[in-house]
């Protein structure tokens, strides 16, 4: 009986000790590291967006012609010797753009066009004139038209463009653009006077002119441009731009005299601008479909455990 006690008491210790050192086993081991996802694709660009933008254009000097030249135009009693034209003066421009585009990377995108601007123009012109006698010739005429009127277009064109960089949000442009515009010169108006010496201390005026109708015609249109963008935000850039927009040929409608022809106006020669340009300057917004440029994710860095150290243990 005492010899299965002792028996007994010895098989609890051993599974003490074996119980002991299982735990102290199980404590020396580092926990799981933590779970990271896979990080994600890093987007360098977006694509589709929406552009709108306001502007002013100025106009140089356009070059105008009133064909058929009246200088050609002789008649009895009219012998056409000098004219002149001068070059359309056009008052600012005032338009509005809208656009679809793609950003197709960080440095290069496209976008199509559709904008309406209008204006109004002034010229005059100047022609001399005799009734063909022979010389000594004592009578002449000079016969003066001033011509008013408006023309609006609509104006259609591919862009491409170039972006240069972008520090501290600002992204500077160059760009070009080809397409076509539909011009409609309207409400022009020739009112003139033709003085005619007739003599020494001989001279009449009389009244000339008359008006055309509205003509609407269609031309080749391109432009060069520059300019800087801001980043309002990930989707929304403020853009600030320069453009030089040439847009093509226009020309007045038939025209409806007051005088009854060659030697009294010049009504009806079609008044016609050719190489019409403009300097404009615009300001707009181009909203982003999606974000330019997801930030990558941040992975964070391993956890660094302390290794445990074992106690040292003195045998007896």
């Amino acid at each position: 009986m005492a010899a299965t006690r002792a028996l007994f008491l010895a098989g609890a210790g051993v599974a003490a000790i074996l119980a002991g050192m299982a735990t102290a086993s199980a404590a020396d081991l580092l926990p799981p590291p933590p779970m990271v996802g896979a990080p994600m694709p890093v987007q360098d660009f977006s694509g589709w967006y929406l552009r709108g933008d306001v502007g002013m254009g100025l106009s140089h000097s356009v070059k105008a012609t009133n064909p058929p030249d009246p200088l050609s135009q002789g008649a009895p009693g009219y012998v056409p010797t000098a004219y002149n034209l001068n070059a359309a003066d056009f008052s600012a421009a005032t338009f509005v753009k809208f656009g679809i585009g793609y950003q197709i990377n960080s440095w290069f995108r496209a976008d199509v066009t559709g904008e309406y601007r209008s204006s109004s123009f002034s010229t005059q012109d100047e022609l001399s004139w005799n009734n063909g006698a022979p010389n000594p010739n004592t009578q002449f005429n000079v016969l003066r038209n001033f011509y008013r009127g408006n023309m609006a277009s609509f104006v259609g064109l591919v862009n491409g463009y170039a972006d240069l960089g972008t520090w501290y949000g600002i992204t500077p442009y160059v760009g070009a653009g080809v397409g076509f515009a539909s011009n409609t010169v309207s409400g022009v108006t020739d009112n003139g006077f033709n003085n005619l010496y007739a003599g020494p201390g001989s001279f009449a005026t009389s009244n000339t002119g008359g008006y055309y109708s509205s003509k609407t015609s269609s031309s080749f249109a391109w432009a060069l441009m520059a300019g800087l963008s801001y980043n309002v935000s990930s989707n929304l850039k403020l853009d600030f731009g320069y453009r030089y927009l040439n847009y093509g040929t226009a020309s007045a409608g038939s025209p409806h005299c007051f005088g009854p022809g060659p030697g009294f106006s010049t009504c009806n020669n079609v008044l016609t601008f050719a190489r019409s340009g403009s300097h404009d300057f615009s300001i707009g917004m181009r909203w982003m479909l999606a974000d330019f440029g997801a930030a990558p994710l941040q992975v964070p860095a391993p956890i660094a455990y302390p290794v445990p150290q074992r106690p040292l243990v003195s045998k007896y």
